[in-house]
């Protein structure tokens, strides 16, 4: 399998991971952020990390949830849990207010730029007459 997992440390440094024993990928269409675990010998140094990204047989881009000692049958594992990317969008407020006839680079400035987006995929735009957000309501929410 071709595979390199790049990783960014809560400290900014960016570093390579050994491949892991396990490596699972799951995606609903009942929650927009996918998940990623990988899971490692204990022997694995593995520092806290913030950020995880899979190049190559698969792609993955995300944030880091948490990194756990299992203990199972055969031993201990070491497990890493992430989100897509999209879980920025879920897991952060957007600013309240009411904006009339947006365009996608607008809404995205507004919502998404801050957390690293570039950019919106859609096949066809259609211009909306307004897009508003609530106090306590999720970037995901105001943006979709």
């Amino acid at each position: 399998m071709n595979l390199t997992i790049t990783a960014t440390t809560t400290a900014g440094e960016e570093i390579t991971l050994p491949r892991p024993l396990r490596i699972k990928l799951a995606q609903s269409t009942a929650e927009p952020a996918g998940r990623l675990t990988l899971t490692y010998l204990p022997e694995t140094q593995i520092p806290e990390l913030s950020r995880m990204k899979l190049e190559g047989d698969i792609s993955f881009w995300g944030v880091v949830d948490s990194i756990n000692s299992q203990q199972t049958d055969n031993g201990r594992l070491v497990v890493i849990s992430c989100r897509t990317i999209a879980a920025l969008l879920l897991d952060n407020h957007a600013p309240p207010g009411e904006f009339f006839s947006p365009t996608p680079s607008y809404v995205l400035g507004l919502y998404c730029t801050n957390m690293g987006f570039q950019g919106f995929l859609y096949d066809e735009y259609h211009a909306v007459p307004s897009v508003s957000a609530t106090r306590g309501v999720s970037c995901w929410d105001a943006v979709g």
